[in-house]
């Protein structure tokens, strides 16, 4: 009976703060909720223990939707710009990368815990990559929905106080294709076995993640993920990271704060710095001529020609 009232206090909890979070415009706040009362009872003595099936099934759900988020229009976009992402995706990961290395060096967190921490992308995906790979999942879930939370704030303060625009309402219970509802679990679960005898890191949110992305796009599937499905997975995945802090784990998650949130204030400026770049097009290399780029590359190769023909006339301006 203990153990009950235990698990319908997290739930409870979960539920509060999970809204009061959306409420304040997180994005997180599915999985941030949860992930907050599990550490509120964990620290408190409450012990409880998400178990290996159900924390597996979800990081499969989580696979899938990403797979589900991963368009064949994209593409199209990548190889009309890939120099531009290219150059910005690799400036991002050395840039995250040496403040990881700088927090390790100053002894605040664990070296792959920092890097991992310090890492951009989908906080979730990479608080799961992390553990896959040695480090500690709940310091790197902590540095994650940190900069999470950061990003909202300065979002909110930079649209005038108040915040982004408020997505639509979800239809929590709306019409379900049972069919597809079907094959999406079936991928969710049958992932995560593959990705365990195949000894795959992080193969039970990988293996959905692929699988499902190739199966969307060659017509086979379609990925139904209802809105209770997420939110059960969000909820199983922040109970899991949550419950597993302790009050000395807290301790010096609070102590190094404050140079996790300067390494992640010195993270955003540089991302917002490589945007404000990108927003303004690449400068062509004809220098000077107030040519501009949009990342065609038959509008390279011709901008390249025209500099050659430049650099053998002698100028160095347009006419």
């Amino acid at each position: 009976m203990t153990i009950w009232r235990h698990w319908l206090a997290l739930v409870a909890l979960s539920a509060v703060l999970a809204v009061l979070l959306a409420g304040a415009g997180l994005p997180a706040a599915l999985l941030l909720g949860p992930m907050l009362a599990g550490i509120a009872l964990a620290v408190s003595g409450r012990a409880l223990d998400v178990p290996g099936r159900p924390y597996a099934l979800a990081q499969g759900v989580l696979g899938c939707m990403m797979a589900r988020a991963m368009p064949l229009s994209v593409t199209g976009e990548v190889m009309g710009h890939w120099p531009i992402l290219v150059v910005g995706i690799a400036a991002v990961i050395a840039a995250s990368a040496a403040l990881g290395f700088g927090l390790a060096r100053l002894r605040l967190l664990p070296g792959t815990t920092a890097v991992w921490g310090s890492s951009p992308g989908a906080a979730s995906a990479m608080v799961l990559m992390a553990e896959a790979y040695g480090a500690d999942p709940r310091l790197v879930a902590f540095m994650q929905y940190t900069r999470v939370i950061l990003v909202t704030v300065i979002a909110s303060a930079v649209a005038g106080g108040h915040g982004p625009e408020r997505l639509q309402a979800v239809e929590w219970f709306g019409p379900i294709d049972g069919q597809a509802l079907a094959a999406t679990l079936a991928l969710a679960l049958l992932g995560p076995v593959v990705a365990a005898r195949a000894r795959i890191p992080a193969g039970a949110m990988l293996v959905p993640l692929v699988a499902g992305t190739l199966l969307v796009h060659a017509g086979v599937m379609t990925i139904e993920l209802p809105p209770p499905l997420l939110a059960l997975a969000y909820a199983l995945l922040g109970w899991c990271i949550g419950l597993r802090f302790t009050p000395g784990l807290l301790r010096h998650a609070l102590r190094a704060l404050p140079a996790i949130v300067a390494a992640m204030l010195v993270l955003i400026a540089l991302c917002e710095v490589q945007g404000g770049l990108g927003r303004g097009r690449m400068r062509d290399l004809v220098g000077d001529a107030g040519t501009w780029w949009d990342g065609n590359p038959q509008e390279y190769r011709h901008l390249k020609k025209i500099r050659s023909e430049m650099r053998r006339s002698g100028f160095r301006k347009a006419i």
